[in-house]
C-alpha cells in the first residue's frame, strides 16, 4: 500500500486554504487601515494642542511645525510645504508617504489611506471640536464614516469628510 496523498486531497486543502485567505485578506487590510488612522489621530491631537501652547505664548497659530514645543519629528526624512493647504506653512514628512502640517487655520495629517483635519477655535466650520476623516480607499472611507459624529460635511470631494471624536 501506497503511503501520501492523493491529487484530489491536495486540490481540497488549496481550496479551503483559498477560501479562508478570501475570507481573511478584507478584515486583515481593514485592521492595518485602522492602525494608520489610530497613529495619524494620536499625531494630529498631538500637533493641535501644542498649537493651541503656541497661541498661548504667542497670540497666533504657529505655521511651521518646527515651532512647536514637540518632538513629532521621530523618523521624519525632511521639513517641508506638504499638498494639505495652499496656505504658507512648513510640514513634517515620514518617508514622503505621509505627513502632517500646522497652517493658521488648523492641523492636518495625510497618509496613503486618510486625510485628517482639526480646526482651530474660531474656524470650526462644523461639528465643535471633531476631528474631520476622509478615507482614499473604500475601506478608509467605512472606517471614517463607520466613526462618524455627524453628517458629512458639506462640500466635500470624492470621498466624504467626516466629523469624529478621538
Amino acid at each position: 500500500m501506497k503511503k501520501g496523498f492523493t491529487l484530489i486531497e491536495l486540490l481540497v486543502v488549496v481550496l479551503i486554504i483559498g477560501i479562508l485567505a478570501a475570507i481573511a485578506l478584507p478584515k486583515y487590510e481593514r485592521a492595518v487601515a485602522k492602525s494608520h488612522l489610530t497613529e495619524q489621530l494620536v499625531r494630529l491631537d498631538a500637533l493641535y494642542k501644542a498649537s493651541l501652547m503656541y497661541y498661548l505664548a504667542n497670540g497666533s497659530y504657529p505655521n511651521d511645525v518646527r515651532l512647536l514645543d514637540i518632538d513629532i519629528t521621530a523618523g521624519a526624512t525632511k521639513f517641508a510645504k506638504t499638498g494639505i493647504t495652499t496656505r504658507d506653512h512648513i510640514g513634517v514628512f515620514w518617508d514622503d508617504k505621509e505627513y502632517c502640517a500646522v497652517a493658521g487655520t488648523g492641523v492636518a495629517c495625510q497618509n496613503k489611506y486618510f486625510y485628517n483635519a482639526k480646526r482651530f477655535p474660531g474656524y470650526e466650520a462644523s461639528v465643535e471640536g471633531a476631528f474631520r476623516c476622509a478615507g482614499s480607499t473604500e475601506i478608509a472611507n467605512d472606517i471614517c464614516r463607520s466613526l462618524a459624529v455627524g453628517a458629512p460635511i458639506p462640500g466635500s470631494t470624492k470621498y466624504p469628510l467626516y466629523p469624529i471624536s478621538f
